[in-house]
């Protein structure tokens, strides 16, 4: 076994989640020189709710090297299995992250940087290596693999380019007034709290009154999601939208259209509140 290659893995596994509980079994398993195996991982939630992994290494076929390819993660509550899904070490998704995808479904997203994907070119020739940013998320209604595993979407820099997704426009200027519970130094800080596939609880404004919510984000969609109480996505309402594009008219019309330009508010932290608008 390689201590450099052992130690690497170690890292790798940490980045994404894993506590040391998981290192004795794998040293155990490289200094065997196994062509391949997998190893088991239990992340509690709650008392009822656990996520179930299992990670799968391969062994080099000329040198004494594992590469730690992917990892599956099962949402179970209560003995019941919720969602499942099969996870790219290229991805850099965290195992908590997985666990509130699977939770929370579409309602939230993860935002990951230099994704390195593959694509063939010529057929002769070997695939290409390149990379890539994309928001991934999943649909608990959507389509599975042969094993039974919900398949994750990417919704890359391409995508995004035709429907633009500017999170801190969207959290300036938000179709449904709002507060966070939790307090945010900066509008920045909250939107990479929701790249990370968090549910955010908010107060939001719903015609005129104040009621408890969560906050996540619509990858699909290109959008900041709110949700009530219960988690369940709400649509702005045709007056609310009729109230916000007349708002955006009138202010289209107070200066010269040479003269304009991004219509942007002020973000600002409200002491002990949160986001405050």
């Amino acid at each position: 076994m390689q201590e450099e290659n052992f130690e690497g893995l170690k890292t790798s596994l940490e980045i994404r989640g894993f506590d040391a509980s998981i290192f004795p079994q794998l040293e155990k398993n490289m200094k065997e020189g196994k062509t391949d195996f997998v190893l088991q991982y239990e992340h509690p939630l709650d008392e009822n709710r656990t996520v179930l992994c299992q990670l799968s290494f391969d062994k080099h076929q000329e040198q004494d090297h594992y590469f730690f390819n992917r990892y599956q993660a099962t949402l179970v509550n209560a003995g019941e299995v919720m969602a499942q899904i099969s996870v790219r070490t290229s991805w850099k998704i965290k195992v908590q992250e997985a666990a509130r995808m699977m939770e929370y479904g579409q309602n939230v997203a993860v935002y990951k940087q230099n994704i390195i994907g593959y694509r063939q070119v010529e057929e002769d020739h070997p695939a290409e290596q390149f990379r890539f940013n994309a928001y991934i998320s999943l649909d608990p209604e959507g389509k599975t693999d042969d094993k039974g595993n919900l398949l994750l979407n990417t919704y890359h820099d391409n995508y995004c380019a035709k429907r633009p997704f500017d999170i801190i426009d969207q959290l300036e200027n938000p179709e449904v007034q709002f507060e966070t519970k939790k307090a945010y130094e900066s509008v920045e800080v909250l939107a990479k709290d929701l790249q990370h596939a968090n549910r955010i609880a908010i107060v939001l404004d719903r015609n005129g009154v104040m009621e408890d919510g969560f906050l996540g984000l619509n990858a699909r969609r290109g959008k900041i999601n709110f949700m009530d109480a219960n988690g369940i996505s709400i649509d702005i309402t045709p007056a609310k939208a009729e109230k916000l594009e007349a708002k955006e008219n009138a202010e289209v019309k107070k200066k010269p259209w040479v003269n304009q330009g991004p219509q942007k508010v002020a973000w600002k932290p409200k002491q002990n509140k949160g986001l405050s608008r």
